[in-house]
């Protein structure tokens, strides 16, 4: 299992590896590096709110949505209201991902 430290340390390497990759013209590998650390961290936060692990199969649109159903369902702190909005700017993101992968 891995801890929350070492978590911390993934997701940190994960940022670094997205701009390195960005920065030395691998487009496509830090377009799936920032997806797979967004992907992580709402099905991480869906999963602790629901108490249901989320699939890895799931798609990002997929979270999004559930994302927004969890608005709707749930009283939200302060910090969950934000991080819910981020939701449309997530949704802006996947929808540029798209155009940029199948472009």
């Amino acid at each position: 299992m891995i801890t929350d430290f070492k978590k911390s340390d993934l997701v940190r390497q994960g940022i670094l590896h997205a701009r390195e990759a960005s920065g030395s013209g691998f487009h496509l590998e830090a377009i799936t590096t920032w997806e797979s650390l967004i992907w992580e961290g709402m099905a991480r936060y869906i999963a602790s709110r629901t108490g249901k692990a989320v699939e890895v199969s799931t798609s990002l649109n997929a979270l999004l949505q559930r994302l927004k159903k969890i608005e709707e369902e749930y009283e939200l702190n302060a910090d969950e209201k934000t991080l819910c909005g981020l939701r449309h700017q997530v949704d802006t993101w996947r929808k540029r991902r798209e155009e940029a992968v199948h472009s």
